[in-house]
């Protein structure tokens, strides 16, 4: 969570020192106990099942978050949090890895894996603005149980792809994908626009922190772009799911 340290120190009231050493040392520590267990039941789960179950558990984890924003602070109440959210996040984190892993193709998986773990990073750079108006507007308590909602649509494309996620780690290659060719193109083409919308809309914001310019429609814009790239994934999960069923794989 990119607002984790402002939110306990102006929005619970800790202390920087506190926060610090609870937030930063505990949390390290819960990251990487998270990804050694992970790794460990890895073994004897399915990717699949690692990515259902590990994704649960770190959209749950930020109710604790949640729960420190409706109740008086107390350092104890904090370091579980943290030590949760950190815990879930790091069995999560080796779980993506096991994905990103299992969509490299062997002749070129380290170049791949360099481009899918940026691109995986690129909504971060979004959500830092966007998370800062929504709490300015809402409030933590409201931002924190979004946070844990928001993991929900995400869960749902994986049940979604179960199907193509087992075929892929099987067989080791892709399913051609041979059904809707022109509505996979308009899905690509409509994803590209709202992410070059995005790219626009960072680009004038820097300039308006700058001071360089100073535009009234950068909200709106914000709202388009993240509006057009979503009805791009939404609707190539849509063919995705209806190839799929073209093909008896569902």
């Amino acid at each position: 969570m990119s607002l984790t340290t402002t939110f306990l120190i102006r929005g619970v009231g800790f202390d920087a020192g506190e926060v610090g050493v609870v937030n930063k040392t505990l949390g390290l520590l819960a990251t990487i106990v998270g990804a050694l267990y992970g790794g460990i039941l890895m073994q004897r789960l399915s990717l699949f099942r690692a990515l259902l179950i590990f994704g649960i558990l770190q959209g749950a984890s930020n109710a604790g978050y949640w729960l420190l924003s409706i109740t008086d602070k107390h350092l104890y109440s904090m370091g579980a949090a943290v030590f949760f959210e950190n815990l879930c996040g790091g069995m999560g984190t080796s779980a993506f890895v096991a994905l990103l892993m299992t969509l490299c193709n062997k002749s070129f998986s380290a170049t791949q894996f360099a481009l899918l773990s940026a691109l995986s990073a690129v909504g971060r750079v979004y959500v830092g603005p966007v998370a800062g108006w929504f709490v300015e507007a809402h409030g933590w308590s409201t931002f924190y149980l979004f946070s844990v909602a928001a993991a929900v649509p995400g869960l749902i494309l994986l049940l979604v792809c179960r199907q193509t996620l087992e075929y892929t780690r099987v067989n080791d290659n892709f399913i051609s994908r041979t059904e809707y060719p022109a509505g996979y193109a308009f899905a690509m083409w409509t994803l590209a626009a709202g992410v070059s919308l995005l790219a626009v809309w960072l680009l004038l914001l820097t300039m308006d922190a700058l001071d360089l310019t100073h535009f009234s429609f950068l909200p709106a814009l914000l709202e388009v772009g993240v509006l057009v790239a979503l009805s791009g994934v939404v609707l190539g999960g849509l063919l995705d799911y209806l190839a799929l069923r073209k093909t008896h794989l569902t």
